[in-house]
C-alpha cells in the first residue's frame, strides 16, 4: 500500500521538478503522511534533504505569488467590467430617456406638462416645460 501523497514520493525521491510541479499545480504542502504523520517538509528534514526543503520553500513561495497576481488580475478585471456596466447602464438610460422625449414630441404633448429626467447622480427630477 503505497498510503503517501504524490509530494510525499517527490521529496522522499529528492525529485525536484516534480516537487515545483506537484506544488504549482495544487498539491498540499501541509498534508500528513499517515503512516509517518509528516509533511513532505518534515519528511526532508528526517532525511536531511535540505536541498529539497529549499525547494519545497521556494516553490511554495512562487506558487503564492503567482496566486497573488491572479487575483491581481481578476480583482482589476472586475473593476474594468464594472465600469463598463455602468457606462452601459448610463447609455441605455440616455437613450430611454431621448426615446421618450421624441415619442412626446411627436405627440405634441401639453407644453405646461412635467417632463421626468436625470441628474448626473443618476436621481430623477421633474422639469417643467415652458
Amino acid at each position: 500500500v503505497y498510503a503517501a501523497a504524490p509530494l510525499h514520493w517527490a521529496a522522499l525521491g529528492r525529485s525536484h521538478e516534480a516537487i515545483e510541479y506537484l506544488i504549482l499545480n495544487g498539491a498540499d504542502t501541509e498534508q500528513k503522511c499517515p503512516v509517518f504523520n509528516v509533511s513532505p517538509a518534515e519528511l526532508c528534514g528526517i532525511n536531511n534533504s535540505h536541498e529539497t526543503a529549499k525547494v519545497i520553500a521556494k516553490s511554495i513561495e512562487k506558487r503564492d505569488l503567482v496566486k497573488a497576481e491572479a487575483d491581481a488580475a481578476k480583482e482589476a478585471t472586475s473593476a474594468v467590467m464594472a465600469e463598463r456596466a455602468a457606462a452601459a447602464a448610463e447609455h441605455l438610460r440616455k437613450v430611454a430617456e431621448e426615446e421618450e422625449a421624441e415619442r412626446l414630441q411627436e405627440e405634441g404633448g401639453d407644453e405646461d406638462e412635467d417632463v421626468t429626467g436625470y441628474n448626473e447622480g443618476g436621481d430623477e427630477y421633474h422639469e417643467e416645460e415652458q
